[in-house]
């Protein structure tokens, strides 16, 4: 099952390991895949902020359980290279730019979300919509922790922090629309790196709507 056979209101099984999704044809071939075996040496795993109460009830932790949910199943635009899949027409969208729509959805089908069709960005779909928002509602943070939204400072691409290390800076996340699939990102750094000079973090503490 991939995202363009979502059902709006049901969540796709997980159905594939992340050996079967390495073993996958990728269009970005020297794109890492995540190793399980290391994880732990890079960030703090994203299950140590079930720690703080705040963060493990919040709802960026509930969308980033529902981003991982999306990565496990193989989650990925079909055909490959089209942008169509079910997370932009869930809001209305045809085949497009998905990453913001990605995030948007997480939310909004979340635990914490209500499934109604809106988040509190002013358009689910852009980047630069989620960063606006995060600026006016205070909501822009230096430090990312799981559940996050990371964004890149030139507001070309977005996604859900999964995992972070304060003391290095080196941080995982769950994306959208990255090699045309839903993808687990394990080599970025909130200080700068190889995908984006500088990044923004949006923490998303309560139900904004």
């Amino acid at each position: 099952m991939n995202a363009d056979d979502l059902l709006p209101n049901e969540p796709v099984d997980a159905g594939y390991t992340p050996e079967e999704l390495a073993s996958e044809e990728d269009p970005f071939e020297n794109e890492p895949e995540p190793d399980p075996s290391n994880i732990d040496e890079v960030i703090v795993d994203y299950q140590a902020a079930a720690d703080d109460v705040q963060i493990s009830s919040s709802p960026g932790y509930n969308a980033l359980l529902r981003a991982i949910e999306q990565y496990n199943a193989g989650a990925r635009e079909n055909p490959p290279g089209s942008n169509c899949q079910g997370y932009s027409r869930y809001f209305g969208a045809g085949c497009v730019a998905w990453c913001g729509f990605f995030i948007s959805w997480c939310f909004d089908t979340s635990a914490s979300g209500n499934r109604d069709r809106r988040v509190p960005w002013s358009s689910p779909g852009l980047t630069r919509s989620i960063y606006d928002w995060g600026r006016t509602n205070g909501a822009l943070v230096s430090t990312p922790r799981s559940g996050d939204i990371h964004i890149h400072g030139d507001m070309s691409h977005s996604g859900i922090v999964r995992g972070a290390n304060s003391a290095t800076g080196a941080f995982t996340s769950i994306d959208g629309n990255w090699s045309d699939r839903v993808s687990y990102i394990t080599n970025r750094n909130a200080r700068g790196d190889r995908y984006s000079s500088r990044y923004f973090f949006v923490r998303v503490l309560r139900s904004p709507v």
